[in-house]
């Protein structure tokens, strides 16, 4: 099968294996938001522009092409701030539907709301050693009032649990 590229004829899998090849090494690269959001603008450049200019899909197919492809970097862009990310929003949008894809972004989780989870979790667990420390010495404080420690085991056990 062959792509005719306005007046010029390549083969569609080269065509298509030079593409891929080119984007599977930058997307191994991608380290950053930016690179991402890149990434699926060059595709969807790309993906555009083949179905624009090749005489093998016919008018109604390159429409609703150009639609999904368009649908699917909307999707990639609300993937930003979530877990999902942009590449894995892209993706699936691209691989199942764009609607899938939104369905799937819009039911992952925030990373605002996931760090907002952990700093939660953190004060928790603060708060808790906190007052084990506090219970402790409330314990060895009624081990002191009725006799089992002396004074001087109470200051030795104090200070065991405050520099601790």
């Amino acid at each position: 099968m062959f792509c005719s590229i306005k007046y010029k004829k390549i083969p569609a899998k080269t065509f298509l294996t030079s593409i891929n090849v080119s984007f599977v090494k930058r997307l191994h690269d991608a380290k950053s938001k930016n690179d991402s959001i890149l990434i699926v603008v060059l595709i969807d450049v790309i993906g555009m522009l083949f179905l624009l200019f090749t005489d093998a899909i016919p008018g109604y197919w390159t429409l609703l092409g150009i639609l999904i492809l368009i649908f699917s970097t909307i999707v990639a862009m609300l993937g930003r701030d979530r877990k999902i990310g942009v590449l894995g929003a892209y993706a699936l949008s691209l691989l199942l539907s764009p609607l899938i894809g939104l369905i799937m972004t819009l039911s992952s989780t925030k990373l605002i709301d996931e760090e907002y989870q952990e700093k939660m979790l953190d004060i928790a667990e603060n708060k808790t050693a906190a007052s084990s420390i506090a219970d402790q010495l409330y314990k060895l404080n009624e081990l002191r009032i009725q006799g089992v420690l002396s004074d001087e085991e109470f200051t030795i056990q104090k200070e065991r649990l405050l520099n601790s």
